[in-house]
This record gives structure tokens, C-alpha cells and sequence, in this order.
């Protein structure tokens, strides 16, 4: 068999390999195929695969075990079957890992987005916001259900100035796993760290309070936003009267 022959067989077998784990993992193979890391990684197996054969032979001759039915060429497509069988086990571990990792993802993927929210955006001091979430989270039979979207909160003080007596109410909004072409919604007051759930799995495009809290935050979004602008245009005022102030100086 000549080098180019031997290129051209490894080459498809190779391809082969890729398409059928491409499959198995669901991955789309002509786009795969389109990125020139996928070449390169299969001409490096072509190559490590003729390096083997060469050394092999070479091996051979130095220890003098080489009989006549032993040509070269057969220790060179040895080397490539050797260097495939590499390939196909790299592959078959990736596949393994890859389906275990969906398998994690199916079961808990939503739980450990869920809490790295609580974790990343929740202050030590808001306590609360975890309490109010963990109350949501049990009236699932399965959490991993619910994908957290968003969180707010509004404080009402019942007495003033006492924080033990604030009523913490705590709006989630999310997507259920099932039902991914809806957004729901819960409310939970949270009172001296009892969660209180007031309304519970609500579609959000039905529920005239929330479509009146957005309104809200709306307009609260809009005002703290003109307060801003008017912030940044005192400032730049200021600069500019400290400036000319300056030039009049000199």
C-alpha cells in the first residue's frame, strides 16, 4: 500500500469516527468539520500513527526479529491502527463524559443555576431573599423544574425603625421546565423569617398586579435614570465653571 493510499483510507476512517460521535453527542458534523482545529487534530493522529509504524520498524530491524512476511508497510498501517485505536478511545471517554454531564444537567441543572444566583447576588445581610426562594423552591416535588429569571424586593416597615418588624416582600419570576413559552411568577412576604407565599405559579401575561408592579419599576427605572442625567449635567456645569474660574486666575 502506498503513503498516499494509506492517507487516503486512515483519513476517512477518521472521518468516519468523528461523524458517529459527532451523532452521539449531538453535535453538527459539516459545521465541525468546517473548523480547522478538527483537521489538525486528525493529521496529528495520522502522523503519530506513521511515527509509530516507522519507530516500530525500525525497532524491529534493530533487534533483528524482522521476517520476510514483516514488510514495512505493514508495520506503517500497524502504527495507524495503533494511532486510531487512540483516537476512538478518546472518543468513547468524551462520549461517556458528555452523556454523564446531560445526565447531571437533566437532573440538577436548574438547582445549581438557581442557587449560584442566591449565592452571587444575594447580600450576607439578605437573608431573606434565600428564605423566600428556598420556600418557593419546596412547593416543586422536583426543583430542578424552575429556572430562576429574576427577583425583587419591597421592604414595609411595620414599626419604624425596628428591622425585625419589616415585611419583606419577594417577587420571583421564572420559567418552568415543561412549560418554557411562559413566564410565571410568585410573591412571597417574608415576616420575622417566616415566608408567607400571598400568590404562587401565576403567569406573568395574566396577572394584572404584576403587569402593574412592571409598570412601576418602569417608571422608577425612567426617573432614576432623568435624576442621572440631571446628576451628570450639574457635574459637567460644575467642571466648567471651576475651569473658567481657573482661567480667570492666570
Amino acid at each position: 500500500m502506498t503513503v498516499a493510499k494509506r492517507f487516503i483510507l486512515f483519513l476517512a476512517l477518521y472521518l468516519l469516527i468523528a461523524f458517529i460521535f459527532n451523532q452521539l453527542q449531538d453535535v453538527n458534523f459539516l459545521r465541525k468539520l468546517g473548523q480547522i482545529t478538527s483537521w489538525q487534530v486528525i493529521m496529528i493522529f495520522i502522523l503519530l500513527g506513521e511515527l509509530f509504524g516507522y519507530l516500530a520498524y525500525n525497532a524491529a530491524n534493530y533487534v533483528q526479529i524482522k521476517q520476510r512476511n514483516f514488510s514495512r508497510n505493514r508495520f506503517m498501517v500497524g502504527g495507524n491502527i495503533f494511532s486510531l485505536s487512540l483516537f476512538l478511545l478518546i472518543g468513547i471517554l468524551n462520549t461517556v463524559s458528555h452523556y454523564k454531564e446531560s445526565a447531571h444537567k437533566k437532573k440538577f441543572g436548574n438547582v445549581e443555576y438557581n442557587r449560584g444566583v442566591m449565592n452571587s447576588w444575594v447580600n450576607p445581610d439578605e437573608s431573606y431573599i434565600k428564605i423566600a426562594f428556598s420556600k418557593l423552591e419546596s412547593q416543586f416535588p422536583d426543583s430542578n423544574v424552575l429556572e430562576l429569571n429574576s427577583f425583587s424586593v419591597h421592604k414595609t416597615d411595620t414599626l419604624a425603625g425596628n428591622p425585625n418588624d419589616t415585611i419583606y416582600t419577594v417577587w420571583f419570576t421564572y420559567l418552568l421546565e415543561n412549560k418554557q413559552q411562559d413566564t410565571f411568577f410568585s410573591k412571597i412576604n417574608v415576616f420575622r423569617l417566616t415566608p408567607i407565599i400571598e400568590l404562587f405559579n401565576i403567569k406573568t401575561r395574566d396577572n394584572p398586579e404584576f403587569r402593574k408592579k412592571q409598570e412601576e419599576s418602569r417608571k422608577f427605572q425612567e426617573e432614576t435614570f432623568r435624576e442621572l442625567r440631571k446628576a451628570i449635567r450639574q457635574l459637567g456645569d460644575t467642571i466648567h465653571k471651576q475651569s473658567q474660574i481657573k482661567d480667570e486666575l492666570r
